[in-house]
């Protein structure tokens, strides 16, 4: 079982990301298709075997200590998987998206290992996925789409509005950013904070 913690978008920026998706599709670009509902967002978490009351108590106690975050959709980019690429928005790594990427890590290594090339503290490319399978050779193409919708007129101003636990793409459940905490703050990282764990785990 794979979950991802992922910051939502407020619902302006979602129904424009959406429609770009919906552009795509409607001008015939392949590998567009998905196994699971498409939601905009940005992934600062990804973790193998981790029980849904242990991840869930990560996000809930995040989520009410974080108020909204601003989000910066700054350029467009690609990871190349193969003959495939991933096509995103990349985003601005604030310090407070940083710091949500960091303490999300620390709170669950009590009970599981991070996994993910881009996404652990260090290491984390923030993006928001417009497509997760496009031809390279269809690349060019797609820019150009793009250029003329206007969706390269960068930077995108948003907001991350809602945690999101995503379950394998299939169950997926979230907590409104709640808190008052709009920047790190060193008291923040030094509240104790415990995990819940299963009868049986081990430390």
């Amino acid at each position: 079982m794979s979950t991802a913690i992922e910051l939502k978008l407020d619902q302006e920026s979602s129904r424009m990301v959406q429609g770009l998706r919906d552009h795509l599709i409607s001008c015939g670009v392949r590998g567009m298709e998905l196994e699971y509902p498409f939601q905009p967002h940005i992934t600062i978490g990804y973790f193998h075997n981790i029980g849904r009351s242990e991840i869930d108590a990560v996000a809930r106690g995040l989520a009410g200590e974080l108020g909204p975050l601003p989000v910066t959709l700054s350029h467009v980019g690609m990871f190349v998987k193969g003959e495939c690429a991933v096509l995103f928005f990349g985003v601005t790594p604030s310090e407070q998206l940083l710091h949500a990427n960091r303490i999300v890590h620390e709170r669950c290594l009590h009970v599981t290992t991070p996994d993910g090339p881009y996404s652990t503290p260090g290491r984390l490319v923030p993006h928001c996925s417009l497509a997760e399978n496009i031809p390279i050779e269809d690349m060019s193409r797609v820019l150009a789409l793009l250029q003329a919708s206007g969706a390269m007129s960068l930077p995108i101003e948003a907001r991350a509005e809602e945690l999101l636990v995503d379950v394998d793409g299939r169950e997926i459940w979230g907590h409104a950013l709640s808190g008052l905490l709009l920047s790190p703050d060193p008291r923040e990282l030094s509240r104790s904070f415990e995990v819940p764990r299963t009868p049986g785990m081990s430390a």
